[in-house]
């Protein structure tokens, strides 16, 4: 219920701040409406409605002597606005300054003032202070003077009158309305509940108490309450379009989106020019996921309101989910033009320039946002995020920090301070990082995966540690799970058998690029393939597997699922064997197979160690990968595939390889490619023996991370320690295409795998670039990938057994040019005639291994009919 009206020449950037103003001040949080006056004016000193309205917020809290000057500048500056005039003049009056009131009011009436309020206040200030306490005035008479309080923003004094009418008019519906009204003015919303109650009783048919009180009833949460309310109000007005829409907003709260889009389009048939109700619809449509006419409606409430600032906002958040990124970014520019001070719109923006890989531009709006929000926590992430992306890492950590500082249990600034770390090589810092994360919430699988991941890149982490923590990862799972028992699966041993693949790396990453080759070979009259993406991923290498297998349910869908509800959709699918292709990576989604939803489960790929669960029947791994003994650092039972348990497809470039480089340079570059995450300190002191054994030799690091100047002087820090001088050392973060990355290998002469967690990617691609690789023998799975993978190329003689071994070794290649030009020579040839590169072998392989499962599987479920 509106008692002023406001005058609509506010600049563009304030009259979003001037509608949170209004808002609060219905709400009767009187201070912050205040505070928000007083920002504006800190930019407009001499803005007339801002001065307006601070006064009258001042007048409701009884402080006239502070509005009295901020009125009189107002009307000084806009004297043709009424309102200025008239508040003015109930100052004075409630100042007890009548003449000064009357020579107000009767200037203004001179000057052409026509309103209804003027004539009543020219009587007031005629009056004085008189008053005739014989003569009783009446009811009708009291309730206008209740409305003309209440419409002059003096709700104390109104209270206080309509308290006074009450005592004395019990059965008046309307003053206890009025009385409700001017406590809900006030900020007193518990209190405003008991009165609208009392006036809709006494007048069932007045729908401002009913609307109201629904008002009321929202501000207190009584959410039940406030909906019967202004269903109330519509059965009574069914043509008053506030009551629909504000019907539709607590169903929205409610979830009961179909019911709230109703009540906007019934409010909108109403009063079809009020934007804000187009906007509460786009709202409607986008929780329905009707996103284009969610597009559709937010732009309607533009149109009609171009200056509505949370409109674009909105719109931008649907344009978002439509992944029309490029569209978002002159959507913003235009709100921001109007209302530079709109943080959510510079938040927005960066989002949208993150997905364009704009980085830097995001990094700009990022800082804008917090500037304008200082204390927001999201801001220091979402900035945080971006300075990572754009390779400003220590400025990523500082925003993190800063997040941390405003909310230290913030869960995903904690996410991210631990990636940013181990992406910089701070691995124990980012263990500590994501253990202080789950101390906050141990039920953050997510973090929980992080740091197992971690604890593998650290070569102080035994075998039994990982054991240990992935068990309790496991147990943690196992406690929020209901697993399956019972499976209705068919046991038929030689039947076509349903796949299905979990993962969130089916696109251009090592998942991606180790399945490419496999999947369109396995045998469709014999499996059928089911992949649910965890994640999205975009690309031609994500197309070529949507169309290599019979059912894909997308990242969209599968994300909206928890983990109950995706186990009961692979449940649904009759899924026989269920791989999971990441582990305890990122998009992991490990916690579903807690449930159990297929009759056989699977690791494979994504994660080189025990996933802990129980429910997880097996993992794939060959005897290279996995030697016999080795078993105990898994709760999987493994199955070893024949030669090897990956499966390389040569890359889509076409770069050839180069001579030995050294036959020009006069000596050996050694190189590496691998995340700096891989080269602990072990790792660095390691090489550093080598560079001193072969002293002209220099070695050449590559890793995306190493383009921030902070991490390459961090790195070269190490070296120096070691007594490496810098410019032994070519340190190159650059990555343009994949062309110029395979490229890079022309400069190695012999690559280095790091350890204990050593390359599989980037080692598959230095052969096939014709660069052979050093390894060293390892203790646990992870440890033996590159064991496996020169095994099956027939390179044992590249595994070192240990430090020694390994340095030894290097510097003895290094010294053979003549040996490495006639290795490099035929050394793609030798990948792509290896087990390692052949896909319809190692498809046969796979299937082999399928079918060996289910069969045992239905054999323990003929022993068990068997036994009963």
């Amino acid at each position: 219920m509106m008692f002023t009206s406001r005058s609509s020449s506010l600049p563009p950037d304030l009259q979003y701040t001037m509608q949170t103003v209004l808002e609060y001040r219905k709400g009767g949080r009187s201070a912050e409406a205040m505070a928000l006056c007083r920002q504006m004016l800190g930019r407009y000193p001499r803005q007339p409605d801002v001065l307006g309205l601070l006064a009258e917020l001042l007048m409701s809290q009884g402080d006239c002597d502070a509005a009295f000057p901020l009125l009189d500048e107002a009307r000084q500056i806009a004297p043709g606005n009424p309102q200025h005039w008239l508040v003015l003049t109930q100052c004075l009056l409630a100042m007890d300054r009548p003449k000064e009131a009357k020579k107000v009011i009767s200037e203004a009436i001179a000057k052409g003032l026509r309103h209804p309020l003027a004539d009543e206040l020219l009587r007031l200030a005629r009056s004085g202070k008189k008053k005739s306490p014989e003569k009783p005035v009446p009811l009708g008479e009291l309730l206008r003077q209740l409305e003309t309080l209440l419409q002059a923003g003096r709700y104390a004094e109104a209270e206080k009158l309509g308290r006074d009418v009450q005592r004395r008019y019990a059965k008046s519906a309307q003053a206890a309305y009025c009385v409700g009204m001017a406590v809900l003015f006030q900020g007193r919303p518990a209190e405003a509940v008991p009165l609208l109650t009392r006036a809709v009783e006494l007048d069932p048919a007045m729908a401002p108490a009913h609307y109201n009180l629904g008002f009321a009833l929202e501000g207190l949460e009584r959410w039940e309450e406030a909906l019967a309310a202004y269903r109330r109000t519509v059965a009574v007005a069914p043509r008053m379009a506030d009551a629909h829409n504000n019907l539709g907003n607590m169903l929205q709260k409610q979830g009961r989106h179909e019911e709230a889009l109703a009540a906007f389009e019934r409010a909108i048939a109403l009063r079809q020019g009020d934007a804000a109700f187009h906007m509460n619809r786009g709202n409607a449509l986008g929780n329905l996921e009707r996103l284009e006419d969610a597009r559709l409606a937010y732009e309607a409430a533009l149109k009609l309101n171009p200056a509505l600032l949370d409109g674009y906002v909105r719109l931008a958040l649907v344009l978002s989910r439509l992944e029309r990124y490029e569209d978002i970014v002159p959507l913003l520019g235009r709100a921001i033009e109007q209302g530079p001070g709109l943080a959510d719109a510079h938040q927005s923006l960066g989002y949208a320039l993150r997905k364009l890989r704009r980085y830097d531009d995001a990094v700009g709006a990022y800082r804008r946002a917090v500037e304008l929000r200082p204390e927001d926590a999201q801001l220091y992430t979402d900035l945080g995020v971006a300075l990572k992306e754009a390779g400003q890492y220590e400025g990523a950590l500082a925003a993190l920090r800063r997040a941390l500082e405003l909310r230290p249990d913030f869960e995903s600034a904690l996410s991210w301070m631990g990636g940013t770390l181990l992406d910089m090589g701070y691995v124990a810092e980012a263990s500590e990082t994501y253990r202080r994360g789950l101390v906050l919430n141990p039920d953050a699988f997510y973090l929980d995966s992080a740091l197992l991941l971690s604890l593998n890149y650290q070569s102080d982490t035994t075998p039994a540690a990982l054991l240990d923590a992935a068990r309790a990862f496991g147990e943690r799972a196992a406690s929020k799970a209901v697993p399956f028992t019972r499976h209705a699966n068919v046991p038929d041993p030689e039947r076509r058998l349903r796949i299905g693949l979990v993962s969130g790396d089916l696109g251009d990453h090592p998942v991606g690029f180790f399945l490419r080759g496999v999947l369109e070979r396995l045998d469709p009259n014999r499996l059928e393939m089911f992949v649910y993406e965890t994640a999205e991923r975009k690309g031609a290498l994500n197309e070529f597997f949507r169309h290599s297998v019979s059912h894909w349910l997308d990242a969209k869908e599968v994300t909206k699922l928890d983990d109950e509800a995706l186990a009961k959709q692979i449940r649904a699918d009759d899924i026989d064997i269920l791989l999971d292709l990441s582990g305890h990576t990122s998009q992991s989604r490990l916690p579903v197979f807690a449930w159990k939803p297929a009759p056989v489960q699977v690791s494979w790929l994504g994660y080189l160690g025990t996933t802990g669960l129980d429910m997880m029947d097996y993992v794939l791994a060959d005897g290279w990968a996995l030697p016999v003994g080795e078993e105990v650092q898994f709760t999987e039972t493994p199955w070893r595939l024949p030669e090897t348990y990956i499966c390389f497809s040569p890359p889509e470039v076409q770069v050839g390889c180069n001579a030995v480089p050294a036959l020009d340079k006069g000596y050996v570059t050694f190189g590496c490619f691998n995340n700096l995450n891989k080269v602990s300190d072990r790792v660095v002191s390691c090489w550093a023996k080598l560079l001193h054994v072969v002293p002209d030799a220099r070695l050449y690091l590559k890793t995306r991370t190493l383009g921030a100047p902070e991490v390459r002087e961090r790195l070269l820090a190490s070296f120096q320690r070691c007594g490496v001088a810098a410019e032994r050392l070519i340190l190159d973060g650059q990555f343009a295409n994949h062309e110029a990355h395979f490229r890079a290998y022309h400069q190695v002469d012999i690559a280095l795998d790091p350890f204990p967690y050593p390359g599989i990617t980037t080692t598959v691609e230095a052969l096939w670039m014709g660069v052979p690789v050093l390894t060293m023998k390892g203790d646990r799975f992870i440890s033996h990938q590159g064991e496996t993978i020169l095994h099956n190329v027939g390179l044992p003689e590249w595994i070192a057994a240990g430090e020694d071994d390994y340095v030894a070794k290097a510097a003895a290649f290094a010294h053979d040019t003549q040996a490495l030009a006639a290795l490099r020579q035929g050394l793609r040839e030798r990948l792509l005639a290896s087990p390692f590169c052949d896909a319809p072998r190692f498809a046969r392989n796979l299937e082999a291994a399928f079918r060996g499962m289910w069969r045992e599987w239905c054999q323990q479920r003929q022993t068990v009919r068997d036994a009963l």
